[in-house]
């Protein structure tokens, strides 16, 4: 199979057009030598299942159709060639997702190689690390295929953008449009490369009326990698009473207050991301109108310990809402060189991005199904079972209680915790995303006071 046609993920549903160029390396003549057949197989389920579609053509171009798919599916698929001789090729399989919107809210991971895992799935935490900490639960979709378009934006009443490690698509003409249609759209933009990989990373670059860094961001002035280098950290500063930096700064003052802790907070992506993510932290003038909620301080050589605005959020005149962080959210800290002082502050519930859910009005955390009291503990079956990749929690409880649900895989091992606090008496409904892990059986555990129970669910991808 010297070649086939690669399906891409995004909303196409398909049918899915197949073409090949397949041809016999037997180096014997008519009629030793000869493709007799080629099949696509696809499936659904991982690999477990394959359902063959006769190829047709001849030597060597050969079609066929993988049939439409359902939204929010996952297909894999590949080329079986079998020569006259019965000798028999298959390739190995690929997958692509086929993307349908399910809420209002658009988590766009634009940079990242894939929609899910580590760091893409946990920009919203809770807790505090590595003592007890939680991911916080908020209806949403992902994006990861390539360029947004009208076709899928217009789906959504908010939009994040993560471009940590440099944005592979410019969606600013497709934002623009889609803020300017309605007034109740609101847009929020991360990344400290997001600038220069527009402008091509000069030290310092004016915005003007007419761009998008003006108009919807509120940025005159850009200052590319304040910092540059993997083995510097940067100092940031959150603003005290500001809508988005004001409670990780009084989160912040507390923690060095209780703990007699001198080290700054800082942003760090080589330390919290890994994976060869260098601090390029970037600044930014704002207009006016831009109310500023971190601030950074430069250490390149031209303006050494000059403090910078980096990350600010406006209200745009006919009503959306915009943020923007010129920083990966998940990368404040402190004292990640020695770890004596140190805090996760951009995991916790006081971050700036779950401030921007807040302002948004994006629903968190666990939801109460309705007000009617229970008379007993209970959890119900995860529906759907089986599932891929999520599935929904029911569970009771009769009087307040400190609760808390986990998963586990079949050795015991914890991969979530779905929630950890107090919950008054009621019945609530928790989701599970398991885009992050293997086909296989799971436990999920409740206990709420004195009462523990558990379920098995299977995940099939």
């Amino acid at each position: 199979v010297n070649s086939f046609t690669q399906i891409g993920s995004g909303l196409d549903t398909g049918p899915f057009t197949i073409y090949a160029n397949i041809t016999d390396d037997n180096p014997g003549d008519p009629p030793s030598a000869g493709v007799a057949s080629a099949i696509i197989q696809w499936g659904t389920d991982a690999g477990t299942n394959w359902t063959d579609v006769t190829m047709s053509g001849t030597e060597p171009s050969f079609t066929g159709d993988i049939p439409a798919q359902a939204p929010n599916t996952t297909v894999d698929y590949r080329i079986v060639a079998t020569d006259v001789n019965a000798n028999a090729t298959t390739q190995n399989a690929l997958p692509f997702y086929v993307f349908g919107p399910t809420t209002t809210t658009l988590v766009v991971i634009n940079g990242f190689d894939g929609a899910s895992g580590y760091p893409q799935s946990y920009y919203w935490g809770s807790g505090d690390w590595p003592n007890s900490y939680d991911l916080l639960q908020f209806e949403h979709d992902v994006w990861n295929y390539g360029a947004l378009t009208a076709t899928v934006v217009n789906n959504y009443t908010d939009i994040i953008e993560i471009t940590t490690n440099g944005p592979a698509d410019l969606n600013n003409d497709v934002i623009r449009t889609w803020l300017e249609a309605d007034a109740g759209h609101n847009y929020m933009l991360a990344g400290d490369e997001w600038l220069g990989a527009q402008s091509g990373w000069p030290a310092e670059l004016a915005h003007v009326a007419g761009e998008f860094h003006f108009d919807i961001l509120g940025i005159n002035m850009e200052y590319n990698d304040l910092v540059s280098s993997s083995s510097n950290i940067s100092t940031v500063m959150p603003q005290a009473g500001t809508l988005l930096g004001g409670s990780v700064f009084d989160l912040y003052t507390q923690v060095s207050a209780d703990n007699s802790w001198t080290a700054p907070m800082t942003y760090d992506p080589s330390y919290e991301i890994g994976g060869g993510v260098v601090n390029w932290l970037d600044g930014v003038d704002f207009e006016a109108d831009v109310e500023v909620d971190m601030k950074g301080v430069s250490l390149r050589a031209s303006d050494s310990l000059t403090v910078h605005n980096i990350a600010g959020h406006r209200t745009l005149p006919a009503g959306n809402k915009i943020a923007f962080f010129a920083y990966d959210p998940l990368s404040l800290s402190s004292d990640t060189e020695n770890g004596v002082e140190y805090w996760w502050y951009g995991f916790t519930l006081e971050a700036p991005q779950v401030e921007v859910l807040n302002w948004f009005g994006i629903p968190t955390n666990v939801g109460v199904v309705n007000n009617l009291i229970p008379d007993e503990f209970a959890i119900s079956q995860n529906y759907p079972n089986p599932f891929n990749p999520s599935t929904t929690i029911n569970f009771s409880i009769p009087k307040q209680s400190n609760v808390v649900l986990k998963v586990y895989d079949i050795l015991g091992s914890e991969v979530a915790t779905l929630f950890e606090g107090a919950k008054n008496a009621g019945n609530y409904e928790v989701d599970f995303n398991a885009s992050n892990l293997a086909s296989g059986m799971y436990i999920y555990t409740l206990r709420a006071g004195d009462f523990t129970t558990s379920k098995k669910m299977m995940l099939l991808k």
